[in-house]
């Protein structure tokens, strides 16, 4: 963390306690991931600026509601499909991935393939180097494989070009066939996810949508995806809000 980073942390409270209460989540939640992992940088708010027109942000999820819905989403694949078929891989892609922080999470779960999926060039360059990095420090055991992927959500050929790059990866895995499990922290609006929703249902079929901070929740209602859980914060901090949602 910088001077800079932590004033900017401060700036957004008036009280003091305020103050010190946010310092004290965002060091938990954000900063101490990077600080665990040497050569690792996720913890960071930032305009795009290869996407300026578009006025897009990126900014880091928390790791504690990142992890449990990483982990529920897991366990809902080895319920579903796991037990019964070990051949059968879960492939996490996270949509609009940023530095790739949700990735590194599921990687460490044990995801056997991970695939950031971004629009913003800057950003998959910082995330490449994030996951060399964490890479370069393993120091027992294969774990799984982590990719980046330039692609916008609403283009149905990046979409297809997706699943052709998570099928040549998965045979080199030994795996017979993958369920996506689709990672959004809300980030972009119902027009977009509605066009997302469209090409996931046309071109993989059946898969699963984690979705953070779900404010559009009405779009997938609309689509029918079938709700396995529902996580509500019951406070105004959103991003502690997220849904496992199933395209069967």
């Amino acid at each position: 963390m910088t001077l800079g980073e932590v004033r900017k942390v401060l700036s957004a409270e008036t009280k003091v306690i305020g103050k010190i209460q946010r310092l004290v989540r965002v060091i938990g939640e954000v900063w101490l991931f990077d600080m665990a992992r040497p050569g690792v940088r996720t913890g960071f708010q930032t305009k795009s600026l290869t996407l300026e027109s578009e006025n897009m942000w990126y900014s880091p999820t928390e790791t504690q509601t990142a992890t449990a819905m990483l982990k529920f989403a897991k366990d809902w694949f080895s319920s579903y499909y796991g037990y019964s078929n070990h051949a059968l891989l879960p492939v996490l892609v996270d949509f609009g991935a940023g530095a790739g922080k949700v990735n590194i999470i599921a990687n460490e779960i044990g995801y056997p393939l991970t695939i950031a999926f971004e629009i913003d060039q800057d950003l998959l360059t910082i995330a490449e180097k994030n996951f060399s990095s964490v890479k370069n420090r393993r120091k027992r055991g294969p774990r799984g494989i982590m990719r980046t992927m330039a692609g916008d959500v609403s283009s149905k050929k990046d979409i297809s070009e997706l699943r052709a790059r998570i099928e040549s990866t998965i045979s080199d895995l030994g795996g017979e066939g993958f369920i996506l499990i689709a990672y959004n922290k809300n980030s972009y609006g119902p027009e977009v996810l509605d066009k997302a929703l469209s090409h996931l249902d046309e071109v993989f079929g059946k898969y699963a949508y984690l979705y953070q901070n779900p404010v559009h929740i009405s779009i997938l209602e609309k689509k029918g995806l079938t709700t396995q859980r529902i996580v509500l914060d019951g406070s105004l901090r959103k991003n502690k809000d997220w849904l496992l949602a199933t395209r069967d």
